[in-house]
């Protein structure tokens, strides 16, 4: 355990943990509430089924495509854009009533617009000695950047 409290005494560690926690909450969420929400209104899973796949289709397509543009243009235009797309799109799924194509529609566009949740920063165990590095952060830490 003194591990883990060696770690989070590290500058700039429990800020990104924090983050990148409260970065993924909604991830779950989305789905489950799309699910609901449209089969409620469809009276079909398999409605809400291929809401679902169409987000998910879009959520994988936009990881690479937002991290060129945050090569490009930065991260800050990046969140504002695909931030705001994204609320236009899940408010447009909650709010508005039309046919299951519009859904598959705003679907694609809210998983599209996925906003990046990863950092695009040297973390702070490449900023580290190597034995500073050895002695204060574990394993699965050092793996972290690559597991997301």
């Amino acid at each position: 355990m003194n591990a883990y409290a060696d770690l989070l005494r590290t500058p700039g560690v429990a800020r990104i943990i924090t983050a990148q926690l409260l970065a993924r909450f909604p991830g779950g969420m989305i789905s489950l509430g799309f699910l609901l929400h449209l089969e409620a209104i469809f009276d079909s899973y398999g409605a809400a089924g291929l809401v679902l796949a169409a987000t998910s289709a879009g959520q994988a397509l936009s990881g690479p495509l937002t991290s060129r543009w945050m090569g490009v243009w930065g991260m800050r235009p990046v969140l504002i854009l695909t931030t705001a797309v994204s609320t236009v799109a899940l408010l447009t799924v909650a709010l508005a009533s039309m046919p299951l194509w519009g859904y598959i529609l705003a679907g694609l566009i809210a998983g599209l617009s996925n906003p990046p949740s990863a950092y695009k920063v040297p973390p702070p165990s490449e900023a580290l000695e190597t034995t500073q590095r050895r002695s204060t952060l574990p394993k699965a830490f050092l793996t972290w950047k690559y597991c997301y």
